[in-house]
C-alpha cells in the first residue's frame, strides 16, 4: 500500500530523530503534536504498543494519503522540516494499523 510520510535521508521522521539531533523548532512541533487533538486511540491501543515493544519490532508512522499528512502538519511545519533536512515521500509498505489521523507500517 502506498503511504505518505515526512522523513530525512536516513528514513527517520522528526519524532525519532529529534532525540539524536535536537533542533528546538522540531521539539516544539513534536510537543504540540503530543496533545489530545492529535491522539488517535485506534492507533495506539495498549496491546499494540506493548506487543510491538516485547517483540522488538520496528514500526513507523505515516499517512494514508496526502490530505491526512497535510491535516497533521501545517504548511509552516512542513517548510521548517524541509529546512532541517526532511521531505515528503511516498513509499510502498505493509500497513499494520489504520487510524483516523495516522497509520502505522513496518519499514
Amino acid at each position: 500500500m502506498k503511504v505518505f510520510r515526512i522523513q530525512n535521508e536516513d528514513g527517520y521522521g522528526p519524532y525519532v530523530s529529534r532525540f539524536t539531533l535536537p533542533i528546538p523548532e522540531i521539539d516544539i512541533m513534536c510537543n504540540k503534536h503530543a496533545g489530545d487533538a492529535y491522539f488517535d486511540s485506534a492507533l495506539w491501543p495498549t496491546s499494540f504498543t506493548e506487543c510491538t515493544r516485547e517483540r522488538g519490532e520496528d514500526y513507523r508512522c505515516g499517512f494514508i494519503n496526502e490530505a491526512q499528512l497535510f491535516n497533521w502538519f501545517s504548511e509552516e511545519e512542513i517548510e521548517m522540516l524541509r529546512r532541517n533536512g526532511y521531505d515528503i515521500v511516498a513509499l510502498d509498505k505493509e500497513v499494520t494499523v489504520i487510524g483516523k489521523n495516522q497509520i502505522v507500517f513496518t519499514p
